[in-house]
């Protein structure tokens, strides 16, 4: 149970609660504010406190940390980030870290130079990532040694003005194009059934997967050899009809045949 009578030590205040006490920091440096969440255990509270003060006082002096590992600045920007923004944004900038930090060869924030960003970026371009993507997670490295400058942890930002890789709008998108008739036949020619019977109706049709997959009997019109969408299936929300050639109401009637006339026209 907690002590709810205890004395706190200066520049710590207490929130009583259900499932127990949270003790926060609330003090001020050179006329700057400080205010955080510390812990709900007491003892680490005070550690905490009074390690935060220390910094505090060493920054006002401007005598930031010059072996500040990278790693360590990271660990405490995350506590920081924690207790001031949501949960998935919270997740992300872990993500980030991880993601990142393995891939940079400096130890220390003050041997960090823009050169290492770039190689940084080369390195999550080579596997794989996109150039949007780089960008976030290159931009959270930033981010954090700014923070860093900040709050005196450090005594200088040895990236600042480094400007993040360029992403241009074709970069956002993926680049789509129509198959050839050639690799359209080459396609159709090594595809086993039922594969080809569906590359085929996808081809003649223009139905997307989702549509085509979840297509039944009762949507064909038999007489006038089409086949109506239902609005409640289409990726547009509206019904339309296609028509069908001749190869592909072959392959609906040979379904028809083999699975009756009603349910899903492909099982696959």
């Amino acid at each position: 149970m907690a002590k709810r009578n205890r004395k706190l030590p200066p520049g710590m205040d207490v929130r009583h609660g259900i499932r127990g006490d949270v003790f926060y920091a609330s003090y001020s440096v050179a006329g700057k504010q400080y205010r955080g969440r510390l812990s709900s255990d007491f003892e680490i509270a005070k550690r905490l406190l009074a390690q935060q003060k220390r910094e505090a006082e060493l920054a006002a002096h401007g005598l930031g940390d010059e072996n500040m590992t990278i790693a360590e600045l990271a660990k405490r920007w995350l506590r920081n980030r924690h207790s001031r923004v949501a949960e998935s944004s919270y997740d992300r900038y872990q993500r980030d870290i991880d993601t990142c930090l393995p891939l940079i060869s400096v130890r220390l924030v003050a041997r960090l130079r823009p050169a290492d960003l770039s190689r940084l970026e080369d390195e999550l371009l080579a596997r794989g990532n996109g150039k949007s993507t780089v960008k976030q997670l290159v931009g959270s490295i930033q981010r954090m040694v700014s923070w860093g400058l900040a709050e005196g942890l450090i005594n200088v930002n040895p990236i600042a003005g480094r400007r993040p890789i360029e992403v241009k709008e074709s970069d956002l998108r993926k680049v789509r194009r129509a198959l050839t008739h050639a690799e359209c036949r080459k396609l159709l020619e090594v595809s086993p059934e039922p594969y080809r019977s569906l590359w085929l109706t996808y081809l003649s049709t223009g139905m997307r997967r989702e549509e085509l997959l979840s297509a039944e009997f009762s949507w064909i019109d038999w007489d006038e050899a089409t086949i109506t969408v239902p609005a409640g299936s289409a990726k547009s929300a509206k019904e339309r009809t296609i028509p069908l050639s001749a190869d592909v109401l072959l392959i609906f009637q040979r379904q028809r045949l083999k699975h009756g006339n009603t349910g899903q026209i492909f099982d696959v």
